[in-house]
């Protein structure tokens, strides 16, 4: 009878857990590409949204510097996220670098800040958070570079962007003209 207990506790302290997790890391994931955007295109506007995929009309808008947020209510475990500039780079190598900054600032982001919780003395509650931060992390490294659609917004991920701007590296400045025009 202990053990059922403690595993519907352990179960439910997961749960709780991942939920709370997933937009920190979302948030983190936008914040790695918006900061891979300030360094390598000079933008003047970079939109974060957390929460929807460009949904303009969040419920929280606020900005810092040239970093715009866009916080929908909707900011949960299957809450997305979206980060746009005002300027796009003709360079494909500063594309995919910018692609790879957000899983990455993410991973390296929650490991950091779990290496200093897992040093510390503070509860078991918070490290236990922590490391499923950094499980959370590397999970979504996982599904935002394996290379698929999100079906729901008929949008790819950062994968599928990335392979695609691989595949058209010889003529991504064209690309990027072109796309300027729409």
């Amino acid at each position: 009878m202990n053990s059922i207990l403690i595993l519907i506790i352990i179960t439910i302290g997961i749960y709780i857990a991942i939920y709370i997790t997933a937009p920190l890391l979302i948030f983190f994931h936008e914040l790695g590409h918006a900061i891979a955007f300030l360094i390598l295109t000079r933008s003047n506007k970079i939109d974060i949204h957390i929460g929807s995929y460009g949904d303009e009309m969040s419920k929280f808008n606020f900005k810092i510097g040239r970093l715009h947020f866009h916080i929908s209510p909707t900011f949960s475990i299957k809450g997305g996220g979206m980060c746009s500039s005002d300027k796009m780079t003709n360079n494909y190598i500063k594309g995919i670098i910018i692609l790879l900054a957000g899983p990455l600032f993410t991973v390296i982001l929650s490991s950091l800040l779990g290496f200093f919780i897992f040093n510390s003395e503070l509860h078991g509650a918070i490290k236990f958070y922590f490391f499923c931060l950094i499980i959370c992390a590397f999970i979504g490294l996982w599904t935002d570079l394996v290379p698929r659609i999100i079906k729901e917004h008929n949008l790819y991920n950062d994968g599928k962007q990335i392979l695609f701007i691989y595949r058209i590296r010889q003529n991504f400045s064209n690309y990027v003209v072109a796309r300027q025009h729409l």
